[in-house]
């Protein structure tokens, strides 16, 4: 796994686990996603 997979799957389960210890922050990550072009596709 390169070092940018290796990166973005830590990212990933970051969010998911921070959206499921406090789910108020969801909203606003997708808010950002929808926004964001780069992280769109997260």
């Amino acid at each position: 796994m390169s070092l940018l997979e290796r990166f973005i799957s830590d990212l990933v389960s970051f969010m998911l686990a921070t959206n499921l210890l406090q789910p108020s922050l969801l909203y606003p990550r997708l808010r950002l996603a929808m926004t964001n072009p780069m992280f769109g596709w997260i």
